[in-house]
């Protein structure tokens, strides 16, 4: 009846507000608690070398003598450029850009489904995953407080919701026969960035756009929709597939290597 559907509404509407207020006393802890930030371990080497050398060389330092990660070094380069008391605020930064891209993604998803208060869901949920991820983290100072830590996973999430928000505005523009080639190029962008934070993502970005050519190939399109999902994972697939090179291709990689034990085969 109209009176239950109400009732429903309501309840959603209170656990929804709840929600909003625990996540927010959470998150909010983590942020004052990340004031109390400082360089650790790797970030006393990376503030040397961007001393000793400055910006571009520092990338071609660690590129040459350490790993391929290029988003990752131009990143905490840049960062400690900004000084010693960016620690500070750096942990509040990235938890601000996961909410607001958690929010983007959930709010997507409630109103194409038509909730009630789709915004106040979506909000809650972003909270949530924000809040699960920091919690769930084995170790949350590596994770999150710390420079580095939150350098290398945390902004890689970060692309990952953005991508997935792109991956969303591309459907709805396929659904209305609309031109998706220039998402393809902010695709392309973001998957080739994350590439360079972490081998995983480098690797995990071809999958996914594996996962999707066979999407595209089962699912019952029509030929314009077809071209277009082609066309947008093409381009996505030259950024991920060039970032994914840089990495693979650093002469830093070896030298990493040579300090750890030999591999059994």
């Amino acid at each position: 009846s109209k009176c239950t559907h109400v009732k429903i509404i309501t309840v959603i509407n209170s656990f929804a507000i709840l929600g909003i207020t625990l996540f927010s006393i959470t998150l909010l802890t983590h942020a004052q608690l990340s004031s109390q930030t400082r360089y650790i371990a790797d970030d006393f080497c990376t503030a040397a070398v961007l001393q000793e050398k400055g910006f571009v060389e520092s990338q071609r330092h660690w590129y040459e003598n350490w790993t391929g990660r290029f988003s990752f070094t131009a990143a905490v380069t840049s960062a400690e450029m900004l000084g010693i008391e960016f620690t500070k605020i750096l942990p509040t930064i990235m938890l601000l850009a996961l909410i607001v891209c958690g929010w983007w993604l959930a709010s997507q998803i409630t109103h194409l489904l038509q909730w009630s208060y789709p915004n106040r869901i979506a909000l809650c949920l972003s909270l949530l995953i924000a809040s699960a991820l920091i919690q769930s983290t084995p170790d949350v100072i590596q994770s999150f407080y710390w420079q580095t830590g939150t350098l290398t996973y945390l902004v890689s999430i970060i692309l990952v919701l953005i991508w997935a928000n792109l991956l969303l505005l591309v459907w709805k523009r396929v659904g209305n026969n609309q031109p998706v080639w220039h998402f393809g190029v902010l695709s392309a962008a973001v998957l080739f960035l994350n590439s360079g934070f972490s081998e995983l993502a480098a690797v995990l970005n071809i999958s996914v756009l594996i996962l999707m050519g066979l999407f595209i190939l089962l699912k019952t399109l029509s030929s314009v929709q077809r071209k277009l999902l082609v066309q947008f994972s093409l381009i996505s697939a030259i950024g991920a597939g060039i970032g994914l090179l840089i990495v693979m291709l650093a002469p830093g990689n070896a030298v990493r290597e040579a300090f750890y034990p030999a591999h059994p085969s």
